[in-house]
């Protein structure tokens, strides 16, 4: 006797799911790449502007 499996099908709310993951996951990656390069003076924030003093 031969059995034959039929792979699960997966539902619509599992399929949009996991679209929806993906999508997020390389949003993030993007992201991350993106504030890598962002370094120095530029990425300094402090509250209150005036009480910066430059120094050089």
């Amino acid at each position: 006797m031969l059995k034959v499996s039929q792979p699960e099908s997966k539902s619509d709310l599992e399929v949009r799911l996991e679209a929806l993951e993906k999508k997020l996951y390389t949003h993030l990656k993007s992201e991350n790449k993106n504030n890598k390069n962002q370094s120095g003076p530029a990425e300094i924030r402090t509250q209150d502007l005036r009480r910066v003093k430059a120094t050089s």
